[in-house]
């Protein structure tokens, strides 16, 4: 009766452990509920409260299915066009290249989770991604530069960058701050690892801190809505690095407010606004306002950027 009764305990807890294993999401795997099809936007910037310019509505992301299986994204973002060709196995992204820019990202998986992207530039190594883990979720990315001629080639004239920059008006005092970075890693070469930490609320993250080779660390604050953020799980070399540090790809929900601390002091916040079709954003607005000298008079003026984005899906 005893050893019936311990064989019954152990089937309930290999049960449990079944249970808790197929609960657990693996990463780098796209939801086939979410699919994208094309993503366009518009850009207005304002002057002190009068409009600066305009950039017109035109398709930024143009993404190709076969099935579930994502194969290729083109991109018209950054001032460049490009293509992404993306390699999966049983749906987990395991490559992805930029023939333009012969950037290749390789994917190495620890069961379910995301352990390591080594990326390449022109066939030498450039630098890679060592994710640590916390409650099966990723807890740290740690971004290490290789002392190769890639390192430059890779943060100068990729189409991306590899540090947190939101938004493609940046203002200028972040600008100013990451190239005083870059220059710090050209001198420590090898020494330029960037650190990031993720805090979670439930299935979404909660704040990330950046930490630099030099020491020097930023915070941002986010929170989200409850609908389906399209973009979780697409660990692409455009989503890994146009500068929000993962939280976009990582986040169950859509964010709706990014706020940056550096020197323990609030410095910028983003707002975006959305509509929706059932849980999926249709729509996206995100504005924010910087202080800059402006070009015409170099008085110190007040920057407001207002980003407009609409999303098709793949029935």
């Amino acid at each position: 009766m005893k050893n019936k009764t311990l064989r019954i305990f152990a089937a309930l807890a290999a049960l449990v452990a079944v249970a808790l294993l197929s609960s657990c999401e693996k990463e780098g795997k796209l939801s086939k509920n979410t699919r994208l099809d094309t993503v366009t936007m518009k850009k207005t910037v304002y002057l002190n409260g009068q409009e600066m310019y305009q950039i017109s509505e035109q398709r930024t992301q143009q993404w190709f299915w076969e099935g579930n299986n994502l194969f290729r994204i083109d991109y018209t973002e950054d001032e460049s066009s490009y293509s992404e060709l993306i390699f999966t196995q049983h749906h987990r992204i395991v490559k992805t290249q930029i023939d333009a820019y012969g950037i290749v990202s390789t994917f190495c998986y620890d069961g379910r989770r995301l352990d390591t992207i080594h990326v390449s530039v022109r066939g030498l190594p450039a630098y890679c991604c060592i994710f640590t883990h916390d409650d099966n979720k990723i807890s740290s990315m740690l971004i290490h530069p290789y002392s190769t001629a890639a390192d430059s080639t890779a943060i100068a004239k990729g189409p991306l960058h590899l540090l947190p920059l939101m938004g493609v008006d940046i203002p200028q005092q972040i600008v100013d701050r990451q190239i005083d970075h870059i220059a710090r890693l050209s001198d420590a070469k090898s020494a330029g690892d960037v650190l990031y930490e993720y805090r979670w609320n439930k299935d979404n993250v909660a704040s990330m801190k950046v930490t630099y080779a030099d020491g020097t660390a930023e915070d941002y604050i986010y929170e989200y809505d409850e609908n389906k953020n399209p973009y979780r799980q697409c660990f692409t070399y455009y989503e890994c690095n146009d500068g929000d540090g993962l939280f976009d790809v990582l986040s169950e929900n859509n964010i709706l407010s990014i706020t940056t601390y550096y020197d323990r002091q609030s410095n910028y916040k983003f707002n975006y606004t959305y509509t929706y079709d059932d849980k999926l954003p249709v729509t996206s607005q995100l504005v924010y306002t910087y202080h800059a000298f402006n070009n015409q008079d170099l008085e110190e003026s007040v920057f407001t950027v207002k980003e407009e984005r609409t999303y098709s899906y793949v029935k």
